[in-house]
């Protein structure tokens, strides 16, 4: 019986240890942080991780995911950003240029499909969080990227 009583101490105090975080906490991960000028923007961003809601994206995030990084500049307008999406598949390199706008601490962009994008917290000084909502046809989808500045960063999964 005390035997029991041992066992039930200590599992109870590994469980205290292990309580997750007040839901509260959480709250500041997800609240969009300000952009300070679109220069923390710039460079090259390399994708370490995607979740979207848009249909068959799962297995195209995993052929990407380590392969594909974007390339942004500033453009000749003051709150525009030239941004070159890259990726590398089948031995062949892809790329698509873009321009996206700040605006009200927001990157729009309307081609190649509208979109809205803000940028949330992240404890890595190289790393962006990037929550978007998208507008593709008459559907609307969300999606939430981990960028990071350094290429080696990311761990890919078996």
């Amino acid at each position: 019986m005390m035997e029991c009583v041992h066992v039930a101490v200590a599992v109870f105090s590994l469980l205290s240890l292990g309580q997750s975080a007040p839901a509260t906490n959480c709250k500041s991960l997800i609240q969009p942080i300000q952009i300070n000028g679109r220069d923390q923007l710039l460079g090259r961003w390399t994708f370490i991780a995607e979740s979207t809601d848009i249909p068959g994206s799962r297995v195209l995030s995993k052929m990407f995911m380590g392969n594909s990084w974007l390339s942004s500049t500033a453009a000749t307008q003051e709150n525009v950003i030239t941004t070159s999406l890259n990726q590398k598949m089948f031995g062949l390199c892809f790329s698509l240029t873009y321009n996206m706008t700040l605006e009200n601490n927001a990157l729009v962009l309307v081609i190649p499909y509208p979109s809205t994008a803000f940028l949330l917290n992240t404890g890595c000084p190289d790393c962006m969080v990037v929550f978007t909502n998208y507008t593709i046809g008459r559907s609307l989808y969300k999606g939430l990227q981990l960028l990071s500045r350094n290429k080696d960063t990311y761990v890919q999964s078996p």
